[in-house]
Formats: structure tokens, C-alpha cells, sequence
């Protein structure tokens, strides 16, 4: 992503007019947001100190806040290791899984509904970011090639219209007195 992409996407978290921020380990260092309230780590750092900035992001100028992390079985060594760092053993919060599939018929068909809306906005000629710029370059090399042919056509006599091969000419000898 562009740095001012970055800058933007941060900018409008800051702002509250977005309220997910999904960032990289470049973020769990130097920004300072003191209203972040959850930190979710999608995957274990390896580093434990890569661990403790991230989820420093919470409880900035003595607020509360929360960090949660996706554990699988390849991620015990690592999440014993940060117990060990820290000095505390993390809090395990296991889910019913009824209530996680309920979340993910949710979110399932929140995926759907909006992709069926982007493909609305779409067909009546509203899209976004890269897809546009996509789209507005196809154009444009569109209407640059209907152009050059329209060019074409134009040059031509109107006997050779039908044939585009040009005629050949007798070599022309100037003499230069």
C-alpha cells in the first residue's frame, strides 16, 4: 500500500470515521492512538517484544483495553514464551462453537450482501480503487485506439477505403542546381 494510502487509512481511524485499523508490525511501534480498545492478533509474533508493543496500543494514557490473539496448536511454544517474558499467564477464552459458527453465518452473509453491492455499484458505472484505476486505463486506451484508427481512416483516399495498402510511388530524383 502507498504511504499516503497509509497516512489516509490512519487519518480517518485517528478521526473515528474508520474503526478497524488493520495494520502490520510496523504499527506495534510509534503510533500512539490513545482510543484504540482491542488489539486482535491474527497471527503470534515470534518476537516477544513484537508482542508486548502490539498490544501496548491498548490502555494508552490509563484507559483499559483488551488484546486478543488467535491461538492454534503451532502457536503454544510461542504464546508460552511470551507467559514466560511478561511474567503472567495469558487469559484463554474458549469460544462455544455454536456461538462461532453463529458468527460465521454472519459474517458469511455480510460478505455476500456486499459483495452483490459492489457489483451493483459496478454495473451502473461505480467502482473503486484499484478496479478503477484498472478500469479508467482500459478506457482510456480505448478511446486512444478508436482514435488512432479514426486517424487512419481519415488519411486514406476514399479509393483505397476498402483496401488499406497503400499505393506504391516511382521514385522522384531532384536535381539540386
Amino acid at each position: 500500500m502507498p504511504q499516503a494510502m497509509r497516512f489516509k487509512s490512519l487519518a480517518l481511524f485517528k478521526s473515528g470515521k474508520a474503526n478497524v485499523l488493520i495494520a502490520t508490525d510496523v504499527a506495534s511501534r510509534g503510533l500512539d492512538i490513545p482510543t484504540v480498545q482491542l488489539v486482535l492478533n491474527y497471527d503470534i509474533p515470534s518476537s516477544c517484544e513484537t508482542y508486548l508493543h502490539r498490544v501496548g496500543r491498548t490502555a494508552r494514557a490509563g484507559r483499559g483495553g483488551k488484546a486478543v490473539c488467535l491461538v492454534t496448536q503451532f502457536d503454544i511454544e510461542l504464546i508460552h514464551n511470551i507467559e514466560d517474558f511478561i511474567g503472567k499467564k495469558l487469559e484463554e477464552c474458549v469460544l462455544d462453537q455454536d456461538e462461532v459458527l453463529q458468527g460465521l453465518n454472519e459474517v458469511t452473509t455480510a460478505q455476500r450482501a456486499a459483495k452483490l453491492e459492489a457489483l451493483e455499484l459496478e454495473d451502473r458505472g461505480f467502482v473503486s480503487g484499484r478496479q478503477k484505476t484498472k478500469k479508467a486505463v482500459a478506457q482510456q486506451q480505448e478511446r486512444e485506439q478508436g482514435a488512432i484508427v479514426k486517424q487512419v481512416k481519415r488519411k486514406m483516399p476514399k479509393e483505397n477505403a476498402e483496401n488499406p495498402e497503400p499505393k506504391k510511388q516511382k521514385p522522384t530524383i531532384s536535381k539540386n542546381k
